[in-house]
């Protein structure tokens, strides 16, 4: 069988350590005449030298040599080779177990039995030379796949800086709310958004679409310019889901849709309108009874109806001050241990109806949540936030 590539036997250089000068000698005649180049060395100093300036496709090392031991320099070279791997042969005349499995423990990979025999010599270099091969080959393909990912991810940089200024256009920094959002992909397949309607209203949306990353993001987009253009120009929140649902509903391809949930919160009338789709029912926290109620969720997801079909009504919930609304995405209840047990609902209710001060609960819920999450790198955008009737004081 011939060598792998199109590489010549003569292109391939082997480094040859012994401290004999007879065994060096014939083992020089030996490779010579098989067609590789060989380089020379007396002991295992001149060895390691001559590896770092050479850099030679395998190594003959002789274990007995004097001023540095093959071992020894068979560990120097090894640290030397870094991700690239370097057969290394010992030449030895040892039999016993324990001298042998020292050598293979320095980073020797064979063992070569004087007296040399040409065939078992030519044998080895072709059988090492292809695993040497391969992983140059293994190598290659990694440095491409790091350098496809770099690029990836600085592509991926530029186009979350343009995301986010459609995304984060609001006013999601008001005292009044309270947001937690963790992203699984450097794109959130979960959105956020808030805006105050000239109306005097504060319209939020939290949505979730299907996938995670970037097919994820694609649809948040179109979603937050609709929300934030209606949104400042007075719209109803009935008629700014109406659409975005058909705007998704013509771009998004078949099975990625958005589980949302929306919501006109008038400070004036004390009420608020909302419409739920797909994502966990949320609830009101009623901060005078420290109780939470649950809302109702019985519409199907953003983009999967036509607007004909579709949905668009509200509905109405009162709210005294102090009270305040929660919402959050399935990773909530779906956030899992490193061994894979999810956090549940079973937790999540507990928590909401242990009887907290409505100012704690947020925090509790997050803080458990990631306590439970603990390590895991998770498999889902987590996402929650809560919003408080203000006191008119």
């Amino acid at each position: 069988m011939e060598l792998i590539n199109t590489h010549s036997k003569a292109d391939i250089k082997i480094l040859v350590a012994e401290d004999s000068a007879v065994d060096r000698m014939i083992l020089e005649s030996m490779l010579k005449k098989g067609g590789y180049s060989v380089i020379l060395a007396e002991d295992g100093l001149e060895a390691v030298d001559k590896f770092e300036s050479e850099q030679p496709d395998l190594v003959f090392l002789d274990v007995l040599m004097p001023n540095l031991n093959g071992m020894d320099a068979a560990k120097k070279i090894r640290a030397l080779s870094g991700d690239v791997f370097t057969p290394i042969v010992f030449l030895t005349s040892l039999v016993d177990a324990q001298s042998l499995v020292s050598c293979l423990e320095s980073g020797g990979d064979d063992f070569l039995s004087k007296p040399y025999n040409a065939v078992i010599i030519e044998a080895k270099i072709k059988a090492f030379y292809r695993m040497r091969e391969m992983n140059q080959t293994m190598i290659r393909q990694r440095d491409l796949i790091e350098l496809n990912h770099k690029h990836l991810m600085q592509e991926q940089a530029v186009a979350k800086q343009v995301f986010d200024k459609i995304t984060d256009a609001g006013t999601l920094d008001l005292p009044i709310i309270k947001s937690y959002m963790s992203a699984l992909a450097v794109f959130n397949g979960d959105v956020l958004l808030a805006d105050l309607s000239p109306t005097g209203s504060l319209l939020m949306l939290l949505g979730d679409f299907t996938g995670h990353g970037l097919p994820a993001a694609i649809g948040s987009m179109p979603l937050a310019s609709i929300f934030h253009g209606m949104v400042r120009k007075g719209f109803s929140v009935s008629d700014i889901i109406r659409e975005i649902n058909g705007k998704l509903y013509q771009t998004l391809p078949v099975g990625l849709f958005c589980c949302a949930t929306a919501v006109d919160l008038s400070f004036h009338k004390k009420r608020a309108l909302i419409w739920s789709g797909g994502l966990p029912a949320g609830g009101i926290y009623r901060s005078k009874a420290k109780q939470f109620e649950f809302l109702e969720s019985k519409n199907l997801p953003l983009g999967v109806l036509s607007n004909r079909e579709f949905n668009h009504a509200p509905k109405r919930y009162e709210m005294n001050e102090g009270d305040e609304l929660f919402l959050w995405s399935d990773g909530i209840v779906e956030a899992r241990k490193p061994e894979g047990e999810m956090f549940g609902e079973d937790r999540l209710n507990a928590l909401l109806n242990a009887g907290s001060p409505v100012e704690k609960v947020f925090d509790n819920i997050i803080n458990q949540v990631q306590e439970h999450i603990g390590d895991s790198d998770g498999d889902d955008d987590v996402s929650m936030v809560s919003l408080a009737m203000p006191d008119e004081k």
